[in-house]
């Protein structure tokens, strides 16, 4: 999405799975962080979690809320989704770079678990054998 300069992401998701557990809070700020990671506004939606618009901040523009209460509530929101200005400017150099960053992570992960399979470990099991 990156490569084509987009405006905004909208994230859908079946929160149906998570009961009235903590994981739709969790998989709502999973989705901040997405915001704040590309410095692009974000518009969720979700049949029975947390819907709303989240700005390239992270902090919440609008939410859907019934009664006070946030999760399993039907509806709709009006909110104006955050684009432009010098947030958009800004990218993580991971976002930029997601295939290098994974493969030098791929690299150096080969590399430790080569050197130290490879390497004795002193002591280890001593006792054992005594």
């Amino acid at each position: 999405a990156l490569d084509h300069d987009c405006d905004f992401h909208v994230n859908t998701s079946n929160d149906a799975w998570y009961d009235e557990s903590a994981e739709r809070e969790l998989v709502h700020l999973q989705t901040r962080f997405r915001a704040i990671e590309t410095r692009r506004s974000l518009a969720r939606v979700s049949n029975t979690g947390l819907s709303g618009v989240i700005d390239p901040l992270g902090r919440e523009v609008a939410m859907l809320t019934c009664d006070g209460r946030h999760r399993s509530v039907s509806g709709q929101v009006s909110a104006r989704v955050p684009v432009g200005g010098p947030d958009s400017a800004l990218r993580v150099f991971v976002c930029r770079h997601s295939g290098l960053v994974l493969m030098l992570l791929t690299v150096l992960g080969l590399l430790h678990a080569a050197f130290f399979k490879s390497r004795p470990q002193p002591g280890l099991g001593e006792h054992l054998f005594s």
